[in-house]
């Protein structure tokens, strides 16, 4: 049986409904864990965290918000810029932390 005979990729709206859940899952996840762990022990963030890990964390779902809205896709063009970025991030990341 193809791809194509199964039906599964017939419907893009699982495509949709599943970008939808994994960025309502990042959300939501990285608020519990912050309101846990600030009810366990306040938080206090270092110069690192407010200046690179938190805009990073807040710029990247409006990078792939706004591919998403441009493209209406993601494609092997998409994936291989949100790859790029991704390598970019860690290469800096890895170089303020050491």
């Amino acid at each position: 049986m193809s791809r194509e005979d199964s039906g599964f990729w017939e419907d893009d709206q699982s495509s949709e409904i599943g970008l939808g859940n994994i960025a309502g899952t990042v959300v939501h996840f990285a608020a519990l864990n912050a309101g846990i762990i600030a009810l366990v022990k306040p938080l206090t963030l270092g110069h690192d965290t407010t200046h690179f890990f938190l805009p990073v964390a807040a710029v990247s779902p409006a990078i792939l918000a706004a591919l998403l809205v441009a493209r209406r896709k993601l494609g092997r063009i998409e994936g291989a810029a949100l790859t790029g970025l991704y390598v970019a991030y860690l290469a800096v990341a890895i170089a303020i932390s050491t």
